[in-house]
């Protein structure tokens, strides 16, 4: 089980970082995850939203394999970032923690029991806008997000982390539902929180 005292080993020794991912009890994402992998840089990124899915400020994402583009059930990979390794991005194990676990791992839940709203639009594929993509996956970030925030009193999460959370889904929710607003968007976090 790591420690606070070894997610900041891993923070200032590049070389430690899977070892570190390695040593997370990972029991709970087990059935929906096969790995957890370090790399260095991310290596892709979503449409040109360099705001958002910016492959230099990426921290982690969930890999979908091709069989699970086809309904296939497989455990899905989450590659983890160097970003993902700092202390503002993380100030603490239980944020690296939230990220992996309550988001991403999220993600490969919904996949793996081909939940219905990230079934992959086949019939959509070639027509669709590039904006209807954001959506969709700006969808599928709103509801990790939402996951998060019922899982935060079960984590040690910092306070600027949880702030930078909220901030995120209220910027998502601006785009994807500007027709609730600001006021009925804080009213459902605080739902979630309290």
């Amino acid at each position: 089980m790591a420690s606070q005292k070894d997610y900041e080993s891993a923070i200032v020794d590049p070389n430690s970082r899977q070892r570190f991912l390695d040593l997370l009890d990972l029991s709970e994402i087990k059935p929906h995850v096969r790995k957890v992998v370090y790399y260095p840089q991310g290596h892709y990124f979503y449409f040109n939203r360099k705001d958002y899915y910016d492959a230099e400020k990426m921290i982690m994402s969930t890999r979908r394999s091709i069989p699970s583009l086809f309904g296939i059930n497989v455990r899905l990979k989450i590659n983890v970032y160097a970003n993902a390794f700092s202390l503002e991005q993380h100030p603490l194990l239980g944020d690296f923690l939230s990220s992996l676990i309550d988001h991403e791992a999220f993600h490969a839940k919904e996949i793996y029991e081909k939940d219905p709203k990230v079934k992959f639009p086949w019939r959509g594929l070639f027509s669709m806008k590039s904006s209807d993509w954001e959506i969709l996956f700006w969808r599928q970030d709103i509801r990790a997000l939402d996951n998060q925030l019922k899982n935060f009193k079960k984590r040690n999460v910092s306070r600027e982390y949880v702030e930078g959370i909220l901030q995120r889904k209220l910027d998502l929710e601006g785009v994807v539902n500007p027709e609730k607003g600001p006021e009925v968007l804080r009213e459902e976090i605080e739902r979630l929180l309290f």
